[in-house]
Parts: C-alpha cells; structure tokens; sequence
C-alpha cells in the first residue's frame, strides 16, 4: 500500500512539474516522453548505463532544438534542459529503488 501511495505521490509531482514547463514553453515538440525499460535489469550496471543513455536522449527530444539566435529561447531551452533533467533523475530513482515492483517505463517531462 505504502509503495502504491509513494508511486502516485511521483507520478503527480512529475505531472505537476510538466504543466508548470509546458505553460512557458508552448511551442516545444513534447511535453513528455515515455521512456521504457521494459528489456533493461535496471538493477545492473549494464541496464542503469542503458537506461541513462535513454534518458539522455528523451531530455533532448522532449526539450527540441536550441534557437541560438533568440536570447529568450536560449533561456527558455536551458531551463526545459534543468527541468526535465531533474524528472528523469526522480523517475530513473524511483525505477532502480522500486525494480521488482514497478512498470519499467518513466515519463520524462519539461
């Protein structure tokens, strides 16, 4: 039950997180993505690293392209980049402490 609970409590604080993002920066390409680690023992070296490059990969597709000529979207962008970052890292925590009990996927949110 207390897992359950603790499950829900995540999943609200990243949606939480996403809304907040996706209201500054309405004309990015995704507002999350679900990251799977389906295939992947998360609780090896081996499936953490691949996981981790997963990660990395979801943070710039949900993030998009950096506008380099726009002070504004460079902002903008660095923060997505901080945001999303910082829900990839509380879901990849919660997947690796929770490998035995929990879906293997993470959303990843801006």
């Amino acid at each position: 039950m207390e897992v359950d609970m603790m499950k829900s409590m995540i999943i609200v604080a990243l949606l939480m997180v996403a809304t907040s993002a996706a209201a500054q920066q309405p004309e990015s390409p995704a507002n999350s993505i679900r990251v799977s680690a389906a295939d992947l023992d998360v609780t090896s070296a081996q499936g953490t690293r691949a996981l981790d490059r997963r990660l990395k990969a979801a943070v710039r597709r949900v993030c998009g392209e950096l506008d380099a000529r726009d002070p504004y979207r460079q902002s903008a962008y660095r923060q997505c980049l901080t945001i999303a970052r910082q829900s990839a890292k509380a879901g990849r925590a919660a997947l690796v402490a929770h490998a035995s009990d929990q879906a293997p996927s993470i959303n990843i949110s801006r």
